[in-house]
């Protein structure tokens, strides 16, 4: 039975992650990254989302924002990219990235920045800006703003690539009904009897190839 503390400790926690400054999100990321609550997402091997990334990366450049501890970085097909840049909010996260990059092999090709991936400016421009549910910790007024402002660091073939899993909640829905309706879509998947989705859209303005 969950415990009254407990409900609002998780209420503060989803607005910290939300609405907090940035520091807020570092601090909260980071002890979570380090007391090892995410350590069950360090590992998914053959995740559905790699066949688009590896599709549309198609030997280019990607952008993983939301990165967590490294799993998308070194599950991927290597022969698929050039190279990958990572990035989340917490240290304790890209540190682990970076460690595991090493070890793979990778440490050349995947490189990864402490940032906050609602408003972090990239220096270059990459075929792929992935969001593997990362967006899903962004409030849902301020994704149209985010997806705009990265969209205008797209080669001339990229594309976003947007992933959500089956969650289940009124907000998995809304975000894809907003990408889907508002920006040019070249393929999507949602999968039957679950809200999980993948959305692979060009920015706005731009048309389907």
């Amino acid at each position: 039975m969950v415990q009254p503390a407990q409900t609002i400790g998780n209420v503060v926690r989803a607005l910290k992650q939300k609405w907090g400054t940035s520091r807020m999100k570092n601090h909260l990321w980071d002890e979570e990254y380090a007391s090892g609550r995410w350590d069950h997402c360090e590992h998914s091997p053959g995740a559905l989302i790699y066949q688009y990334v590896e599709k549309y990366a198609n030997g280019g450049r990607i952008l993983d924002l939301g990165c967590g501890s490294g799993n998308t970085a070194n599950e991927l097909n290597s022969a698929a990219y050039s190279h990958y840049t990572g990035v989340d909010i917490s240290a304790v996260a890209v540190a682990k990235a970076a460690e595991r990059s090493a070890r793979e092999g990778r440490g050349t090709k995947n490189d990864f920045a402490k940032g906050d991936i609602a408003n972090w400016v990239p220096d270059s421009k990459y075929d792929v800006i992935l969001f593997r549910e990362s967006v899903y910790y962004i409030p849902i007024l301020r994704i149209e703003r985010m997806l705009d402002h990265y969209s205008s660091y797209l080669t001339d073939r990229g594309v976003i690539i947007v992933n959500v899993g089956g969650s289940a909640t009124r907000k998995a829905r809304q975000i894809f009904d907003l990408i889907n309706t508002g920006y040019p879509v070249i393929e999507k998947f949602a999968a039957e009897g679950s809200d999980e989705f993948v959305l692979v859209f060009k920015g706005r303005g731009s048309r389907p190839a």
